[in-house]
């Protein structure tokens, strides 16, 4: 595993929505050109994840689950001490952001891993004035880039 700060080869952190997003439209069957350059950046740790969507994906009992838990060290433990920092941030300027009624939520992780270790977060969440999501209070509060899926393959210049 790569050290607690960026070593230039990882670029993004990836967040449960994205997951979602490339299983629920781009089957692996059809897809498969896009699945092996995106399995090619995992692999080679140009995009990670955190343990907390890690814990979100694997709490379910489908495809997506079972392929986690196959990739798990594409999910890197916490930086607890870097990442509770920029957590309390959070929660002081956005408490409801941080408490929520679920056993797993990994949206401040992403955002303080963004932070700590100088990477884009990938993202299907889209920023809106009157919530609290990823894209707004990385922005706001730490200049971290958020990417869509689709826009991480425009950047990389992914061709099919």
């Amino acid at each position: 595993m790569s050290n607690l700060f960026n070593d230039n080869k990882t670029k993004y952190v990836i967040d449960t929505s994205t997951f979602i997003q490339i299983f629920k439209m781009y089957p692996q069957d059809i897809f498969r050109n896009l699945w092996l350059k995106f399995e090619e950046y995992l692999a080679t740790e140009i995009i990670i994840s955190h343990e907390e969507v890690y814990n979100e994906l694997s709490e379910k009992s489908d495809e997506l689950s079972k392929w986690s838990k196959l990739r798990k060290s594409s999910f890197y433990r916490h930086a607890f001490e870097a990442e509770t920092e920029f957590i309390t941030q959070i929660g002081i300027k956005y408490p409801n952001f941080i408490i929520k009624p679920k056993k797993y939520y990994a949206d401040p992780w992403i955002i303080a891993q963004a932070k700590v270790k100088k990477l884009k977060i990938i993202t299907e969440e889209r920023i809106n004035r009157n919530s609290e999501r990823i894209p707004k209070i990385a922005k706001e509060m730490f200049e971290v880039e958020c990417v869509s899926l689709i826009d991480l393959m425009k950047k990389e210049s992914w061709t099919f």
